[in-house]
C-alpha cells in the first residue's frame, strides 16, 4: 500500500469495492503512474539481522519538487542502486558507493517513472517502470557509467518488478490494459533482446506485482485478481500456483514483495484490511502452497518490501501508524522462526510522514528507501542502512 498516487491506491480501491470476489476491472490510471516499487531479490550471501538502521543523506537532483525513492537494489555494503521519480523531473537513480549517495541521471523525461530496479553488479543494474506519455513500460540499464534505454517487447502499459537472475537474464513483469481490465504483462531479457512471456490468469484480470529469480529457470511472482495470487517460471512458461491464503475477515488484501531463497522457500509480504483497519501481512512458500505467517502488530503495519539472504532470514519494510494518525517508518525482522519488531529504525526528525517503499539486504547490511514528508510539507527523500 502507497501513499503517493499510484496504482496501489487504485488497486485498494478497487479491492474494497469488490470485497475480494470481484474482478479486477479500472477505468483509468492516475496522471503520474508512480506505481508500487518492489525490491529486486539480490545475489545475498550473508545475514540481514543485527546492527541498528543509521539515516543517510540522499542529494536532491536540482529542480525536484516531490522526489521519492520506489525501489533499491545492493549487491554489497558498497554498493546499492536506488530509482524513483519526482512530480517535477520525472525518473530519478542513485547510486551509493559505500560512503554516500551520488546522482546519476537518466535519459527518461518528466513522465518516466522508475519503479523497480535490480543489480547484479556494480556495472550491472536493469530499472523499469512507465513511460505515461508514451502509454507504454520504459526499460533503462546501466552498465556502470551511465543510464540508457533499452528496448522492450509490446504490449505492456507497466512494468512494477524485476529481477535480474545474471549479468545476462532478467525478468520483468507488470500489466497490461485493455478497455479498463487489468491483465498480466512479463518479459524476459537474454542479454540482447526483451521477449513477451504469455501469463495465465484468472477471469476477470489481474495484475502482477513482484517477481524473484534464482536463475533463468525458476521465478516467483505476485500479483491481484481480486485477492493475492502467485505464479511460478519454470524457464519455458509461467504456471499460476497455488494462491496465497486470504486473512480471516480481511476486507482487502495485497501482497506487494516477494523473495526467495530457494525454490522451495519464499517469503511475500503486503498488508490486508479489516473495515478500515491496516494490517501487515506476510506469507511462506515451502514448495507446495502457501502459509499465512504471524507478524507483530505494534501498531497498524504495512509493508512494501520484504529482501532474504541465503540463510532464509528476512527483513520487511514499510511503515506503522502513529497515535496522532501518521504514519512513520517500520520494519520487521524474520530469524527463520518467528517475526519481530526492530526497534532501531530511525524516525527522521522534523517529519510528519515517512515511508519505507523498498529494501535490499545482504553482505551483513541492509539498505532501505522511500520518502519522508517535513512539518514544512514538503517531501523528501529517505535512504537509512543497517550493519
Amino acid at each position: 500500500m502507497r501513499h503517493s498516487m499510484d496504482t496501489r491506491n487504485v488497486m485498494q480501491a478497487g479491492l474494497a469495492a469488490a470485497a475480494l470476489t470481484g474482478p479486477l476491472v479500472f477505468a483509468g490510471m492516475p496522471a503520474q503512474a508512480a506505481l508500487p516499487a518492489h525490491v529486486a531479490p539480490r545475489q545475498a550471501v550473508t545475514a540481514t539481522a543485527g546492527g541498528r538502521w543509521a539515516l543517510q543523506r540522499s542529494p536532491h537532483p536540482p529542480g525536484t519538487v516531490a522526489p521519492t525513492f520506489q525501489g533499491v537494489s545492493c549487491t554489497s555494503a558498497e554498493f546499492c542502486m536506488a530509482v524513483g521519480e519526482d512530480n517535477a523531473k520525472g525518473a530519478l537513480a542513485e547510486e551509493w558507493d559505500g560512503t554516500r549517495w551520488v546522482v546519476q541521471p537518466t535519459p527518461g523525461a518528466a513522465d518516466t517513472f522508475p519503479i523497480a530496479v535490480s543489480c547484479t553488479s556494480a556495472r550491472a543494474c536493469t530499472m523499469v517502470g512507465r513511460d505515461n506519455a508514451g502509454g507504454v513500460v520504459r526499460i533503462e540499464r546501466w552498465n556502470g557509467s551511465r543510464w540508457g534505454y533499452q528496448t522492450s517487447a509490446p504490449g505492456g502499459f507497466s512494468l512494477t518488478g524485476v529481477s535480474c537472475a545474471s549479468a545476462g537474464w532478467c525478468m520483468a513483469v507488470g500489466t497490461a490494459v485493455s478497455n479498463g481490465i487489468y491483465g498480466p504483462f512479463s518479459e524476459s531479457w537474454d542479454g540482447r533482446t526483451w521477449t513477451a512471456r504469455s501469463v495465465p490468469a484468472p477471469t476477470g484480470g489481474m495484475a502482477m506485482d513482484s517477481v524473484s529469480c534464482l536463475s533463468r529457470t525458476s521465478c516467483m511472482a505476485i500479483g491481484e485478481a481480486g485477492t493475492a495470487v502467485a505464479e511460478s517460471w519454470n524457464g519455458v512458461a509461467w504456471t499460476l500456483g497455488p494462491a496465497p491464503v486470504t486473512p480471516a475477515q480481511a476486507t482487502a488484501e495485497t501482497l506487494d514483495s516477494v523473495s526467495c531463497v530457494h525454490t522451495q522457500e519464499c517469503i511475500a509480504v503486503g498488508t490486508y484490511m479489516v473495515g478500515n483497519q491496516q494490517h501487515a501481512l506476510a506469507e511462506a512458500w515451502k514448495g507446495t502452497d502457501w502459509s499465512l505467517m504471524t507478524v507483530p502488530q505494534a501498531l497498524q503495519v504495512a509493508f512494501n518490501g520484504v529482501s532474504c539472504d541465503q540463510g532464509g532470514r528476512c527483513t520487511a519494510a514499510g511503515y506503522q501508524s502513529t497515535r496522532n494518525g501518521n504514519y512513520q517508518v517500520a520494519a520487521e525482522d524474520w530469524s527463520g522462526t518467528a517475526w519481530t519488531l526492530d526497534t532501531t529504525v530511525v524516525v527522521p526528525g522534523s517529519t510528519q510522514l515517512s515511508d519505507f517503499y523498498g529494501i535490499s539486504c545482504g553482505d551483513n547490511a541492509c539498505t532501505a528507501v522511500g520518502r519522508k514528508e517535513l512539518l514544512t510539507n514538503k517531501s523528501g527523500l529517505l535512504a537509512e542502512q543497517r550493519r
